[in-house]
């Protein structure tokens, strides 16, 4: 569970930049380091809890990040059909679309 929280972790590493997913990333990896700490202390259920947490975390923290990426891209496009809609409308209003 440790080793699957760990790739999660990294494979959530670019969600710390998005400030939607920032804080599950922290959370994500404070509970990995828990673990290990468990692990090291020969508490192994609550070193799984805290792993399966962390794995939760950072899924949901690469989630967010992703979402929020698309977000920005849905805005982007919007902005440009919607300038692309003024330029259809100044030209039939000109005469130009005849």
């Amino acid at each position: 569970d440790i080793k699957i929280a760990k790739m999660a972790v990294i494979n959530a590493e670019e969600a710390k930049e998005s400030s939607k997913a920032a804080d599950y990333f922290k959370r994500a990896q404070d509970e990995l380091q828990a673990a290990q700490e468990k692990m090291a202390k020969k508490e192994y259920e609550a070193a799984k809890f805290l792993a399966q947490k962390a794995t939760a975390d950072a899924r949901l923290a690469k989630i967010k990040a992703e979402n929020s990426q698309l977000e920005a891209q849905i805005e982007s496009l919007e902005t440009e059909l919607k300038k692309i809609r003024r330029e259809f409308t100044t030209i039939d209003e000109s005469g130009g679309g005849k």
